[in-house]
Order: C-alpha cells, then sequence, then structure tokens
C-alpha cells in the first residue's frame, strides 16, 4: 500500500510539472480531456445503474392463467425483463 501511494503521489507530481511546463504546447488538451472522460465514463456508469434498478424485481412471476406450453427460457438472472420474457414465452 505504501508503494502504490508513492508512486500515486510521484505520478501526480509529474503530471503537474508537464502540465504548467507544456500547457500552451498543448498540455491545456490534457487538463479538458481527463476530466470530461471521467464525467463522461461516471455519467455512462450511473445509466447502467439506474436501467438495472429500474428492471429489477423481487417478487414471484405474474403468471396465472396462462396455458402450459413446452418451451425452454435460458434466463441468466431473475428480473422485469426476465418477466417480460417469460410472458412473451408462455404466449
Amino acid at each position: 500500500m505504501l508503494v502504490n501511494g508513492v508512486g500515486a503521489l510521484t505520478t501526480g507530481c509529474t503530471t503537474c510539472v508537464v502540465i504548467v511546463a507544456k500547457f500552451t504546447e498543448g498540455a491545456w488538451l490534457t487538463v479538458l480531456a481527463i476530466p470530461g472522460l471521467v464525467w463522461l465514463m461516471s455519467a455512462v456508469h450511473h445509466h447502467y445503474e439506474r436501467i438495472e434498478r429500474e428492471a429489477e424485481s423481487q417478487g414471484p412471476a405474474h403468471l396465472r392463467d396462462i396455458p402450459h406450453p413446452i418451451v425452454i427460457l435460458p434466463l441468466q438472472r431473475w428480473g422485469k425483463v426476465s418477466e417480460k420474457g417469460l410472458q412473451f414465452a408462455y404466449s
């Protein structure tokens, strides 16, 4: 852990020195691009989490009054999307 901390500190100091020394020669692009990319990746991650929460289902399947078909439906996990797929397979 100590070695990782020293490495992170050294990398941060080096980055600051390079940005200050080369700012007018194009390092300003790094100052804009890195936070922008971090923000974009964070937004995508939050989007995926929101979609997962919306598709999650803890209750049982609502499959009453559906005739018994012969269907094999492989599912990776149970959720609202899985339930809709199962209802479609039953129909």
